[in-house]
């Protein structure tokens, strides 16, 4: 199977070449698909949103929260994480990015996604797992892995390491209905709310 580097990956998302339908993302020389679909991509955004107004309620300065923003690892590997909290002036090779929340439907991460954080440097690394509704939360770099681990339940809540003043909280998912109009008339179809709020 071949390898790809970052930089013949970035070619072929520009131009749209890739053989996926969904939004992609690099990790050691392969292309794999982000783990989450559309309608979850549309609750992160809102998190998004949300984690925004607090730094602006609370007058933080020189942060700035990204969804989906790529961070260049190295030469075979760029991830396109749920969320960041980034310096303001941070591009995407740039070490200043301090938090990253990543959202799968698997309970243990498949992808190598903790180690290539950690090789990044990023001191906050944080896994949301919908499908067991836990949070796993990596802190303390030492060389290139994390040596604490904490993991949350429902009704659990946490704090980012960079900005103390966000707790965010693990809550039950709730039931999202979805009203479309389909050639055959109405169809309403439920999805699950993002199992993570700020309290």
């Amino acid at each position: 199977m071949r390898k790809w580097s970052v930089d013949e990956f970035e070619g072929l998302v520009r131009h749209q070449l890739t053989d996926s339908d969904v939004p992609v993302e690099l990790i050691a020389g392969k292309i794999v698909p982000l783990p989450y679909g559309d309608v979850l991509v549309q609750q992160v955004m809102s998190l998004r949103q949300q984690i925004q107004q607090h730094l602006d309620q609370q007058g933080v300065e020189g942060l700035v929260v990204r969804s989906h923003s790529p961070i260049r690892i190295d030469n075979y590997s760029e991830l396109k994480p749920a969320l960041t909290l980034a310096s303001q002036t941070a591009a995407v090779d740039e070490p200043n990015i301090h938090w990253v929340l990543e959202i799968t439907d698997q309970a243990i991460d498949s992808h190598p996604r903790r180690v290539l954080y950690a090789k990044r440097a990023i001191a906050d690394y944080w896994h949301l797992s919908t499908q067991t509704m836990e949070l796993r939360i990596h802190r303390a770099l030492s060389g290139a892995n994390y040596q604490t681990h904490r993991l949350l339940m429902v009704g659990d809540q946490a704090n980012l390491t960079v900005l103390p003043s966000l707790h965010l909280r693990v809550r039950e998912p709730l039931p999202l209905y979805f009203l479309t109009r389909t050639a055959r008339g109405q169809r309403t179809y439920v999805s699950t709310a993002l199992p993570l709020q700020i309290c």
